[in-house]
């Protein structure tokens, strides 16, 4: 519900985009949920520092954005200058890509990682409290597979999506940040502020048995080279035999000279 901020056609807009594209799109858009003022960018290349203000009688707006790779950002925040209605500020940041991942055969899990940090607050007068501020974090994989998360402060939202080496598949994230004022109260402003927030750890990449193969690599279909983890070394059975071995004997050297002393 909270999305409804922008106009049926922005959103409908924004969706057919990141469904047809089957290619690496960023989106950035502000809106005021009163009259309509707003804009939507689309973008093959990263978004960043995006801004956009709306004013009117009785209220201003600002919002900040940015899309790109590997993080989000979207700020938002209304003023109120005189008594005036409901008031709604929105901001929004999008990456869509289609997402190959080589280095291994048949089926694999695809694990993510999202850090998302921000704070809601509010320029409290009498009256009635304001709206709920909020913000919306959202990781989907090919149609069917989503992860989401709502939240007026700090998460973690992690997952796991299903792929096949070797295939292209979508991977989308999506950031939404609400600020709102409820009609008939004094609040002067409200601000839903997540503009340094929503970083993608490096993917974890499991092949069918579970196990983290060596020499994987994840690309977006523009060529950008995802960050994966390096898996750790699990020592073979005659290492772990000899590790064994060496500490057995270090224990009876030092056996044998407590016995000495």
């Amino acid at each position: 519900m909270n999305r409804t901020i922008f106009t049926g056609g922005m959103a409908a807009a924004l969706c057919v985009c990141s469904v047809a594209a089957q290619a690496t799109v960023f989106t950035t858009a502000y809106g005021y949920g009163g009259d309509g003022c707003g804009l939507t960018v689309f973008s093959s290349t990263p978004l960043l520092g995006q801004t956009g203000t709306c004013s009117g009688t009785n209220y201003s707006t600002l919002s900040k954005n940015e899309a790109s790779e590997t993080s989000l950002r979207a700020y938002a925040d209304i003023h109120r200058t005189g008594a005036t209605g409901r008031l709604i500020s929105g901001s929004l940041s999008e990456s869509f890509t289609m997402l190959t991942i080589s280095g291994g055969v048949g089926a694999g899990s695809l694990e993510f990682q999202v850090e998302v940090t921000g704070h809601t607050e509010h320029g409290l007068g009498l009256g009635h409290p304001p709206d709920i501020n909020t913000m919306d974090f959202s990781v989907y994989g090919d149609p069917g597979i989503g992860f989401t998360v709502n939240s007026q402060g700090n998460e973690t939202l992690t997952g796991s999506i299903p792929f096949t080496f070797g295939v292209p598949f979508q991977f989308r994230m999506y950031l939404y940040a609400l600020a709102a004022l409820g009609a008939g109260d004094s609040t002067v402003f409200s601000v839903t502020d997540f503009y340094n927030t929503a970083v993608l750890a490096p993917f974890v990449v499991l092949d069918s048995s579970g196990v983290s193969p060596s020499g994987v690599a994840a690309h977006s279909d523009t060529g950008f080279s995802y960050a994966i983890q390096v898996p750790t070394p699990v020592p073979e059975p005659t290492s772990w035999l000899l590790l064994g071995t060496g500490l057995a004997g270090l224990a009876f050297v030092l056996r044998g000279r407590e016995l000495k002393s």
